[in-house]
């Protein structure tokens, strides 16, 4: 269900975004670059929010204290280094 509710999200506010960078760049594969690079970061957020959580309270962390750090984290540093792939594959 997670996962699913990333796909919606990361398409609704990729398509946005890419829209916005479109519209201020005119360059269609910057606008393309935001787009997937906002969807693969809203999926990796829904699968880190159901799996961290899940995973820690199985190892006997409690969840709700270490796993904001951890899925704030992941998400970060993927989206950070998704952008930078995708920008480098398709824009170079």
């Amino acid at each position: 269900k997670e996962i699913l509710v990333g796909l919606v999200n990361g398409a609704v506010l990729g398509s946005g975004v890419a829209l916005l960078a479109f519209l201020i760049d005119g360059n269609v594969m910057l606008g393309l670059v935001v787009l997937l690079a906002m969807w693969a970061n809203q999926i990796v957020a829904g699968f880190a929010g159901a799996f961290i959580p899940t995973t820690l309270d199985r190892a006997g962390v409690d969840p709700s204290i270490a796993s904001s750090v951890f899925v704030h984290t992941l998400t970060d540093l993927l989206g950070f280094f998704l952008l930078l792939w995708l920008a480098s594959h398709l824009l170079l």
